[in-house]
């Protein structure tokens, strides 16, 4: 009873590949291998990734060990300082900026304007 159990809807376990899953990834690896021809030993391949884990996730391999990790297994913590508190800008005066800025840009188009007009008035003449 060391075994898990499984989850069987008709004869199948619950979430185990169906022989197509795995006649596809067959297919697959022959195609990487440059084969349009599926073997058995590409169904064999298949049926190993896709059945056995590509590796055991509690392996000590995969663990890291004490020293190893960052700040040698203390809890890290914030050593940041405090900054000054900047309140937000007062939405009126930005809106007192663009009117101003758009008025400069209004201006400077309108001078522009009358000096092309004044250069063509005076090459016509």
């Amino acid at each position: 009873m060391n075994q898990p159990q499984r989850i069987e809807i008709g004869s199948a376990g619950f979430g185990e590949a169906s022989e197509a899953t795995l006649e596809e990834r067959a297919r697959q690896i022959a195609l990487s291998d440059g084969r349009t021809e599926v073997n058995d030993l590409d169904r064999e391949e298949a049926r190993r990734q896709i059945i056995n884990p590509v590796s055991d996730p509690e392996g000590p391999e995969d663990q890291i060990a004490e020293g190893d990790r960052p700040g040698a297994g203390v809890a890290p913590t914030s050593a940041g300082t405090r900054t000054e508190t900047i309140s937000p800008d007062d939405e009126s005066i930005i809106s007192e900026i663009l009117v101003r800025e758009g008025l400069e840009e209004a201006d400077f188009d309108t001078r522009v304007r009358s000096t092309e007009e004044d250069e063509s008035a005076g090459s016509k003449e």
